[in-house]
């Protein structure tokens, strides 16, 4: 697929859809708009002109589909950011790609563990032994659930989180069986658990580099 010819699709397709539902409003509607218009209007203008993004970020913006103006827009407003030039645009996209690519992989990843977990717990098995395994369930869908949410984690535990691959909510599991005060009976939990696990190894690793340097 050519990533870049489907994000300008993408792009055109958004623009088009914002442009028509702002022609419904009044005139003094369209008047208060005039920054959402002008940003989503030089947002079109980039994506649908001979940009340098990179493919690995074209195909991670593809991911958001018709709505990647609407996306970028709230990255603009929340980093008060400027699209006068180019320039301006590619840090906001960059600023984006950075935050966001790791979140996203790492979603996908707990929703493949999490259905090949399911997959294999069905498989062959009895009402009797899926009602023994219930707290692993709950446990593995606590963490998935979680995970494919709008959660908290700081990019780079995502980015940690990412090394586990398709495995991580196995990872997750094995972390909380262990544990004898790690809790999961609400997201602040299971976010402290997680936190708990990879700053221990960001200190081994700091310790490590510190011993080599």
């Amino acid at each position: 697929m050519d990533y870049k010819e489907q994000l300008k699709i993408n792009a055109e397709n958004n623009f088009n859809n914002f442009r028509e539902e702002e022609l419904k409003n009044g005139n003094t509607e369209i008047f208060e708009n005039a920054k959402k218009i002008n940003i989503f209007t030089e947002l079109h203008n980039y994506f649908t002109n001979n940009h340098s993004l990179e493919e690995k970020v074209c195909q991670f913006l593809c991911e958001d589909g018709e709505r990647i103006l609407d996306c970028l827009y709230e990255r603009v407003l929340d980093s008060h950011s400027s699209v006068e030039l180019w320039d301006d645009i590619g840090y906001v996209i960059e600023g984006y790609y950075e935050d966001n690519c790791y979140m996203k992989k790492l979603a996908l990843n707990a929703k493949v563990n999490y259905d090949n977990f399911k997959t294999e717990m069905l498989k062959d098995k009895s009402p009797k032994e899926v009602y023994d395994n219930a707290f692993e369930i709950y446990v593995y869908r606590e963490f998935h659930d979680y995970l494919t949410s709008e959660h908290l984690l700081d990019e780079r535990v995502c980015e940690r989180l990412c090394e586990e691959d398709c495995k991580i909510l196995d990872v997750l599991f094995e972390g909380y069986r262990k544990s004898e005060t790690a809790s999961i009976d609400s997201w602040e939990g299971i976010e402290d658990l997680i936190n708990t696990k990879y700053n221990d190894i960001y200190r081994s690793q700091e310790s490590e580099d510190e011993s080599v340097m």
